[in-house]
């Protein structure tokens, strides 16, 4: 257990404020810099969480923020080991608006434009990511903060605990320790396999199934029961919506369902490509790409 008081002074700067999450990796509350003023967000790996990789998963996640700039991820500040709390500690920027699980929390639904916008953003993050060599490995409605609405929306990826440098097979996930978020990790994650950025797609996704449905695209059961669903391709039919007709919405559900596929070859084998599927059938190509376009249409 870490000793996480609010009050309490980290790397010697931050003072925790508020706790805002909690689980079995680790924990995350506001702080303040009393040296600049403004307000962080810390991070604390949890020593007591049975998992001996938690600790060595949070500095991995360190090192990547380190070396990844984007607007869709979160910015790291500092990292290090806190003597008084006994665990390493990150340090990030305080990302404005609210967990996309809250919003699913309060049963609202977004329009298919914003679904589109936020994952867009997301795949903008993953692909900033994987240009860095990196891996993200699962993206759970938790780990987005979303701020605004309508053409002004904004998703920022705040956690990265899963993330691996591309082709590490080995070091990071323990069988016995599974990390990650049941129905959103691409199957073969579990399995020791080569992981490829078609597992990113995977968990772009079981995003976009939540953001558009309101719940995960296998359920809310018992995690061994979502990953037995997985295990056999049983994805749940994309429910109607208002703002998609009936063949939109099997349009969409079928490029989720392959891209929800136990077998990598057969999704989209980046979350660029995903996007553009899904841009197809939400919402045409981006702007840019239609000037750019147009340079080649009579």
């Amino acid at each position: 257990m870490t000793s996480f008081e609010l009050g309490r002074l980290v790397l010697g700067r931050y003072r925790l404020t508020a706790r805002l999450a909690g689980g079995g990796q680790g924990e995350v509350g506001a702080g303040h810099d009393t040296a600049q003023g403004n307000r962080v967000a810390v991070k604390v790996a949890r020593r007591d969480a049975g998992d001996p990789q938690v600790e060595e998963r949070l500095q991995v996640e360190g090192e990547v923020l380190a070396a990844v700039s984007s607007p869709n991820v979160v910015r790291l500040v500092t990292s290090g080991f806190d003597p008084g709390m006994r665990a390493f500690c990150l340090v990030k920027e305080l990302v404005p608006g609210v967990p996309l699980t809250v919003l699913l929390a309060r049963g609202e639904r977004l329009s298919r434009g914003e679904v589109l916008r936020l994952a867009r953003q997301v795949a903008d993050g993953m692909a900033a990511l994987h240009q860095a060599g990196y891996l993200l490995r699962d993206m759970s409605p938790s780990q987005l903060m979303v701020e605004g609405s309508g053409d002004s929306i904004r998703g920022v990826i705040v956690d990265l605990g899963m993330v691996r440098r591309t082709g590490d097979e080995v070091g990071l996930t323990d069988p016995a320790h599974l990390a990650g978020t049941p129905g959103c990790v691409a199957p073969e994650i579990g399995d020791g396999g080569p992981v490829t950025p078609a597992a990113d797609s995977y968990s772009l996704a079981a995003l976009v199934f939540h953001l558009l449905a309101g719940h995960g695209p296998f359920g809310e059961g018992r995690p061994e029961s979502l990953l037995a669903l997985q295990l056999i391709d049983a994805a749940d039919p994309l429910p109607p919506r208002a703002d998609l007709d009936e063949r939109s919405r099997l349009a969409v559900q079928t490029v989720l369902h392959r891209a929800l596929s136990i077998d990598p070859a057969r999704r989209p084998q980046s979350p660029g490509l995903l996007l553009v599927e899904l841009e197809q059938v939400l919402g045409g190509p981006r702007p840019g790409w239609r000037r750019h376009l147009g340079r080649f249409l009579p």
